[in-house]
C-alpha cells in the first residue's frame, strides 16, 4: 500500500463514520495518542493496520471492538482472549507508556497464546545470537513475566534484562564481593564468557516463563 494512504487510513475512517481519535483508539484498543500519532504520520503497526483496512472497507461503522486479522489460540470471539506484543529486537523490553521512552504494545504484533498468559507472561521477544544454546536457539520466542523488583535471584532461571545497551537474555548471579552488580550467565559456555553489568545499567528485568521454537529441519 502506499505510503500516502497508509498516513492518512486513520482520517478516511474518522471521516467515513464520523468518529473521534478518542472513540476510533477504544475500537481497536490503543490508546487515543497512539491514534493522534497515527493520524500525524508515525507508522502503523501491521496488525493493527490490517484492522483498519477493514473497518475502512465495510459499507457500515461496527462497534464492536476489533480484533487482529490473524493471532494464535483463544477464540477470536471471545471476550476474554489476552493478547501479547511481541517486543522489536532492539526495542524496551520494558513495554513503557506513550510518554516515555520505548515501545507501546500498539507498535507491537499481537499473539493470543493462552498458556503464557495463564503463567502471567507480558510480552514476547524473540531471541537473537546462540549465546544460550541449547536452551534457546536463534529465533525462538520467549514468554516474559515482567519482575517489579529482582528481591533475588532464582537459580537455574533465564531471564530477559532490558538494559541501556539493548536487551539481554541470560542466567543471572548474584555477586557477593560487588552487591551493586549482576553476572550474567550464557548457556553456550564454549562461545560466550561470563560478565558482570550494573544493576544501575537495568531498566528493567523480566523472568521466562515459556518458550515457542521453530524448526524447519
Amino acid at each position: 500500500m502506499a505510503e500516502n494512504e497508509q498516513l492518512n487510513i486513520v482520517q478516511k475512517i474518522r471521516k467515513k463514520y464520523g468518529y473521534t481519535q478518542k472513540r476510533l483508539a477504544e475500537l481497536i484498543g490503543v490508546s487515543e495518542k497512539t491514534v493522534q500519532n497515527w493520524e500525524y504520520g508515525k507508522a502503523i503497526p501491521k496488525t493493527k493496520h490490517q484492522i483498519l483496512r477493514e473497518m475502512l472497507d465495510r459499507d457500515h461503522p461496527d462497534e464492536t471492538p476489533l480484533r487482529p486479522v490473524e493471532y494464535y489460540g483463544g477464540d477470536p470471539a471471545g471476550e476474554k482472549t489476552i493478547l501479547l506484543p511481541l517486543v522489536p529486537i532492539g526495542a524496551g523490553a520494558a513495554l513503557p507508556g506513550d510518554d516515555q521512552e520505548g515501545v507501546t504494545p500498539a507498535d507491537c504484533e499481537m499473539y493470543a497464546v493462552p498458556e503464557f498468559t495463564a503463567v502471567g507472561a507480558k510480552y514476547l521477544i524473540r531471541v537473537h545470537g546462540e549465546s544460550m544454546v541449547p536452551e534457546y536457539q536463534d529465533g525462538d520466542l520467549l514468554a516474559c513475566r515482567k519482575i517489579d523488583e529482582l528481591l533475588f535471584v532464582q537459580p537455574g532461571r533465564i531471564y530477559v534484562l532490558d538494559t541501556n545497551q539493548g536487551q539481554l537474555v541470560k542466567m543471572i548471579m548474584e555477586d557477593k564481593d560487588h552487591p551493586d552488580m549482576l553476572t550474567c550467565h550464557s548457556l553456550n559456555t564454549e562461545r560466550f564468557a561470563d560478565f558482570q553489568i550494573p544493576k544501575s545499567a537495568i531498566r528493567s528485568i523480566s523472568i521466562v516463563v515459556g518458550v515457542v521454537s521453530i524448526r524447519t529441519e
